[in-house]
């Protein structure tokens, strides 16, 4: 993980697994920015959420509100 303190940007590849409060985020790579304190995730995203679960090629989490922009968003496989 690389972390570019001057601008608040913190940068993560290879299996990034991102769990705060109630949220869990897998992907292949990742990009936090403190000043929009937005998330955005690319490349085989799992978002979970209590017992919601999501893949997606990438999504874009909104920290402070709580939104999640999915992109091409393919359902869970059926059990």
């Amino acid at each position: 993980m690389a972390f570019n303190q001057a601008r608040g940007i913190a940068i993560a590849s290879g299996n990034v697994d991102i769990a705060f409060w109630h949220i869990r985020i897998t992907c292949d790579s990742a990009r936090f920015s403190q000043d929009s304190g937005i998330i955005e995730a690319t490349g085989n995203v799992e978002f979970k959420k209590a017992e919601v679960s999501k893949k997606s090629r990438s999504l874009t989490y909104h920290i402070e509100t709580g939104e999640v922009i999915f992109d091409e968003t393919s359902p869970s496989p059926d059990p």
